[in-house]
């Protein structure tokens, strides 16, 4: 997962571009794709809109704050202190230095910011 799926998350979606019926999937604005009303809500939501915004393009942010939310899941209902760590076996991704980026055909004026206080980030469009 990288910096990307934050943007274009916040990217409006096209009719039509709904890949399945999944309950509860929105209008994506990419072919090929599908996106949670789940995502689109908190991306939009005025509590979380800014911190969603600044995961953009800040790929160490983002697996900071992503790994410290996906322990907190993995331990709901479990004891820590009776868990086996087994992380050993779990492989190291490779480096994502890759900018995030307009897709092909989308700009800053597709973008469906819910964030007034912070300066969106400048990035470049798809070739």
């Amino acid at each position: 997962m990288d910096t990307q799926f934050y943007l274009e998350t916040l990217l409006k979606g096209k009719p039509g571009l709904n890949l399945t019926q999944v309950r509860g999937s929105l209008e994506a604005p990419l072919e090929g794709q599908f996106r949670l009303q789940s995502d689109v809500a908190i991306a939009r939501h005025p509590l979380t809109a800014c911190a969603w915004q600044s995961m953009i393009d800040n790929q160490s942010q983002m697996t900071q704050r992503f790994g410290a939310a996906m322990e907190k899941l993995s331990l709901l209902g479990q004891n820590k202190a009776r868990l086996l760590d087994c992380s050993e076996v779990i492989p190291v991704p490779a480096s994502l230095s890759q900018r995030a980026y307009y897709p092909k055909g989308t700009s800053e004026k597709d973008v469906d910011s819910a964030c007034k206080t912070r300066a969106w980030p400048k990035l470049e469009t798809q070739a």
